[in-house]
């Protein structure tokens, strides 16, 4: 496992801290993140209060890193966007996020094909987002976790207007983005 890897995951799990209950969190019970649901679906089965950080960084490992394809992009900063986001809102949403991203900078498809928006980042997403580096250099990496963070945002917002509930998260959710994005 690459250094750079450990770090972003062992990062994500400082931010999401211990064990939390809050009433109005739709996922229940989390520890170090990770709620009931996907503690259960990934084979713990002991009290939440006691899941390890090393059950945790597994389940960050296999079902969020793996699943946007994160080895193959070469930026700290853009992983650590995807990344985060894909723990709070599951792979799709910032795969899609990406991709849609990557459609507009592609300059009419001038600079490569544009991409089918379904949120998976495979061999397609990788190749266009090789395209926008060989056109804009190393800064298009930044510049993509802009966007990315800026849909994030957006969908939090969303959030928090459909049910009045999520509002007691707003303020940290758009401090936690805010505060990964002042890392550019």
């Amino acid at each position: 496992m690459s250094s750079k890897k450990r770090q972003l995951i062992d990062s994500l799990i400082e931010r999401e801290g211990g064990y939390v209950n809050h009433k109005n969190d739709r996922g229940g019970e989390t520890n170090h993140g990770i709620t009931l649901a996907v503690a259960r679906r990934n084979g713990w089965s002991g009290p939440m209060r006691d899941m390890t950080r090393q059950f945790a960084f597994g389940v960050y490992e296999r079902k969020y890193w793996t699943s946007l394809s994160l080895d193959s992009i070469n930026s700290n900063n853009l992983q650590e966007t995807l990344f985060d986001y894909c723990v709070h809102s599951g792979p799709s949403r910032p795969g899609k996020a990406l991709q849609r991203s990557l459609n507009v900078l592609n300059h009419m498809g001038d600079h490569y094909a544009d991409l089918v928006v379904d949120g998976k980042v495979g061999p397609a997403t990788l190749r266009a987002l090789e395209g926008l580096l060989r056109k804009r250099g190393p800064e298009a990496y930044d510049v993509l976790a802009g966007m990315v963070d800026g849909m994030r945002q957006e969908f939090l917002i969303r959030l928090a207007e459909k049910n009045q509930s999520q509002e007691s998260f707003s303020w940290g959710w758009a401090h936690r983005v805010f505060l990964l994005g002042r890392g550019r």
